[in-house]
């Protein structure tokens, strides 16, 4: 009788075991397939986009203002002008990579300065 009950409460433990791996297992699954259909979505998005570039393709002004936006072309005899903005930042310089000897030397010469 006492080994039944304990052989009850194993199986029992086990199929509970079971059902909370299956239960993780499934919840994993269904995030991915949601992010699968997220990432679907998106490039149906960039395809209808694209199917729209195709079909403007044969219009005349629509090729010249992707050669003009785009591309940065320019008919014969124009001229292009730019403006710039005082308010964006300006690119940071890149350090030039000195090697050893050079940062060394360039520490000494700034002690004595």
């Amino acid at each position: 009788m006492k080994l039944g009950i304990v052989f009850i409460c194993c199986l029992i433990l086990l199929t509970a075991f079971a059902n909370i791996k299956i239960y993780y297992k499934r919840k994993q699954l269904l995030a991915q397939v949601s992010n699968l259909e997220n990432k679907i979505s998106q490039i149906k998005n960039q395809n209808a986009g694209l199917e729209l570039q195709i079909e403007k393709s044969g219009d005349v002004q629509y090729v010249e203002k992707v050669a003009r936006e785009e591309l940065g072309l320019q008919k014969p005899g124009e001229k292009a002008y730019s403006f710039i903005n005082e308010n964006e930042p300006k690119p940071v310089e890149e350090k030039k990579d000195n090697n050893f000897l050079e940062y060394w030397i360039a520490l000494i010469k700034g002690i004595f300065k």
